[in-house]
């Protein structure tokens, strides 16, 4: 940064304010853990395949391209069906809303 007699502009000033403001929210973006995720429609065909990955803790998140769980967990133990509708992320994409029933 260039100094104007000694000093610097109130822009100046902003600027190196923004720059540490997001050297700070980088370094806080790094302390955090990465995340693993998985996307398939292989589940619903697979429930027991749904059970191993939940129990291999590996897995953060999953999706099966769809707005809702499409897997009969009735099969599975309870605490891995609670998992698996805890970690379930519904997918939105297109140009309008999904259709609701």
């Amino acid at each position: 940064l260039k100094r104007s007699a000694g000093k610097y502009t109130s822009q100046q000033m902003r600027n190196r304010h923004w720059l540490l403001l997001l050297q700070l929210a980088s370094l806080r973006v790094l302390a955090e853990p990465l995340k693993c995720g998985v996307g398939t429609n292989n589940f619903p065909d697979c429930p027991k395949c749904l059970e191993t990955v939940m129990s291999s803790g590996a897995i953060d998140f999953w999706w099966n391209w769809d707005t809702a769980l499409k897997v009969d967990t009735s099969s599975l133990k309870t605490d891995v069906a609670a998992k698996a509708q805890k970690t379930f992320v519904p997918m939105l994409w297109g140009t309008k809303m999904p259709y609701t029933k």
